[in-house]
């Protein structure tokens, strides 16, 4: 599937009226009933209803704060697109196999019987997942030696 039609196959509702979001473009889905567009801002969806949004600032603000402050931040894209699969830092291993696993069990259990992904990962999760037609885009490197392998 094209990331259009994987982003159709998606049954988008509103998160202020629950009616469904078309696909006005790859990177945008809009809400004809309230007239509002939901982007998508480096690979991430921002859905939260445009009087929410100062809230959501102040407690993003707040929150990579205190990641800083953990020593759980990067001004690199890379650093984040290779988690929950691979701390970039070394210094949080344990935390992310299991966050790792938790993705796993959403991933199988939510998205694949869901979505009927054609190679899904979940077939083949001990030995690395089957990466070609899944619109879950997984990390470069990814091999045979996962983290909770």
């Amino acid at each position: 599937r094209s990331i259009g039609e994987w982003l159709q196959a998606l049954r988008w509702a509103c998160p202020m009226c629950r009616q469904p979001l078309t696909v006005e473009r790859l990177e945008t889905l809009h809400c004809l009933a309230c007239r509002v567009d939901y982007p998508c801002v480096d690979g991430i969806w921002r859905f939260p209803p445009p009087e929410r949004a100062a809230f959501f600032q102040a407690f993003l603000r707040d929150y990579e704060t205190i990641r800083r402050a953990e020593g759980r931040d990067s001004d690199d894209p890379v650093y984040y697109r290779a988690l929950p699969f691979e701390d970039r830092t070394g210094r949080f291993r344990a935390d992310w196999r299991i966050r790792a696993k938790s993705f796993q069990v959403f991933v199988c259990r939510v998205l694949d019987p869901w979505l009927a992904i054609g190679a899904s990962p979940c077939k083949s999760w001990t030995s690395g997942p089957a990466m070609d037609g899944c619109p879950i885009a997984w990390p470069a490197g990814v091999t045979s030696s996962w983290p909770w392998t």
